[in-house]
């Protein structure tokens, strides 16, 4: 029956070539549509099981995602950043070990914008990191150092803001311009 109802199917419906089985009361049937000689497999719990290549860009997908992950939570916590962010100052004040709820930080916009597949694999990328440490149930993070204390001040002392800047300004043009002059930290738009 599956294979008069594929048969009947024009080849150009499937975006990938196809190799159906399946296993009906102790019956097997085969069927296999393809316009090349690379078929796709599903497995028998009926989820598609990716070709090597797709496997592969997807494990590199994540990867480049977990650095990024790690790279923005390392600044949020980072000494340029943390004692001018009142927000996340406040959350690591409120624990006296300096945890932050993990969620908290999983909900920054830039965050969110980096698509993490669960809180779990957030917490798992930031394990490598030697700023950062994560517990053991990956619910929270905090500084392995704590922040000094005349960082802030200092902070203040070198802290330029500038206006009008143009219409647009980004991050990066910005970093660009006032590089010419000296060292830039951070920027913030």
């Amino acid at each position: 029956m599956l294979q008069e109802i594929l048969e009947g199917m024009p080849e150009s419906t499937f975006s990938a070539p196809v190799e159906l089985q399946t296993n009906v009361t102790g019956l097997s049937e085969k069927t296999s549509l393809s316009h090349d000689d690379d078929p796709v497999k599903f497995s028998k719990n009926n989820e598609s099981a990716e070709p090597a290549e797709s496997q592969a860009q997807n494990l590199a997908e994540e990867q480049e995602t977990a650095k990024k992950i790690l790279k923005q939570v390392e600044f949020y916590f980072g000494d340029a950043n943390l004692p001018t962010d009142n927000f996340l100052m406040k959350h690591v004040k409120s624990n006296d070990e300096g945890w932050v709820v993990l969620k908290v930080v999983a909900g920054f916009r830039k965050m969110k914008n980096l698509k993490p597949k669960s809180q779990k694999f957030v917490a798992d990328s930031l394990r490598g990191s030697e700023l950062l440490e994560v517990n053991a149930k990956g619910s929270l993070v905090r500084r392995r150092r704590p922040l000094p204390e005349t960082l802030l001040l200092d902070i203040q002392e070198r802290t330029v803001v500038a206006e009008h800047l143009g219409e647009h300004p980004t991050i990066k043009g910005l970093e660009e311009m006032f590089g010419k002059v000296g060292t830039v930290n951070t920027v913030r738009i």
